[in-house]
């Protein structure tokens, strides 16, 4: 059986991950792997962490090309500690479907021909903030003052001009707040697509 791609795509902290997490636990009998598009930040100097040009597509597209023809690859490992790479480790191809999430699966016309099925996780931008917050300043050491202020001088205009119009381009959208609703119905699309 071909191995199957999707994308799950989102604003921060809409829940893309735990989407994919549950999702992940959901197909226990299905051999599954995650690549998060994060992994493929250049590191600074960037203008914008929110933008796609913040991310190495140049990079980003030989790996889903590799993974989609069943060739193991090099993928690089993020830091989020030090916004920077901290090298490098193979991603195998042994799977019968591929997770890529993220902020832009579907903002690269490469990236999207290569999706079976698609999801976009959708979440009011006052929930955003408020995950968003709680998750940079438990996880990631920061204070309150800068998360806010990237996310009202960088994170909601980017998600405005190149995350909320992939939306339209979803498969399927789900809401990032109702979770036991959104996994079932990404569960029922991709057993169709296994199944087919």
């Amino acid at each position: 059986m071909k191995p199957r791609i999707i994308g799950i795509c989102g604003g921060t902290a809409s829940g893309k991950s735990t989407l994919t997490r549950r999702l992940v636990k959901s197909l226990t009998d299905v051999k599954v792997a995650e690549l998060g598009i994060d992994r493929f930040y250049r590191g600074p100097p960037v203008k914008s962490w929110d933008a796609p040009e913040a991310l190495e597509e140049e990079l980003l597209l030989p790996v889903v090309e590799a993974l989609a023809n069943g060739r193991d690859v090099e993928v690089p490992i993020y830091d989020y500690h030090t916004h920077s790479r901290a090298g490098y480790e193979t991603f195998s191809a042994d799977f019968e479907l591929l997770i890529i999430e993220g902020l832009f699966p579907l903002h690269w016309p490469a990236i999207r021909e290569r999706l079976d099925f698609s999801v976009y996780v959708d979440c009011p931008n006052d929930i955003r903030l408020a995950r968003r917050l709680v998750r940079d300043i438990n996880e990631r050491g920061r204070d309150v003052d800068d998360v806010v202020e990237q996310y009202l001088t960088s994170v909601r205009p980017m998600h405005e001009k190149y995350v909320a119009p992939q939306k339209a381009l979803a498969d399927l959208v789900v809401d990032g707040m109702e979770w036991d609703d959104a996994l079932a119905q990404v569960v029922a699309r991709v057993r169709a697509l296994l199944a087919d």
